[in-house]
């Protein structure tokens, strides 16, 4: 569960540590990451970046400056 309310603030690349707040007991809690990982992660977060850009846009009526694909979520 705690995985799904990750932010992108939540994960240090430069440390491969990874913020989980609220895990057991509700305590916040640092874990590391593999670095075989962090290609996956940062490319995770530019599709949801380009999805939330096309899903405001979309949202307030504004053209998109730029072409957003979609892509499935790895």
């Amino acid at each position: 569960m705690e995985v799904c309310q990750l932010r992108v603030n939540d994960i240090n690349f430069d440390k491969l540590a990874i913020i989980v707040r609220g895990a057991k007991g509700y305590k916040q809690r640092v874990t590391t990451s593999a670095e075989h990982c962090v290609p996956a992660l940062r490319r995770q977060i530019e599709l949801a970046r380009a999805f939330l850009t096309e899903w405001q846009c979309c949202r307030l009526g504004w053209p998109l400056r730029r072409s957003v694909w979609r892509a499935p979520v790895l």
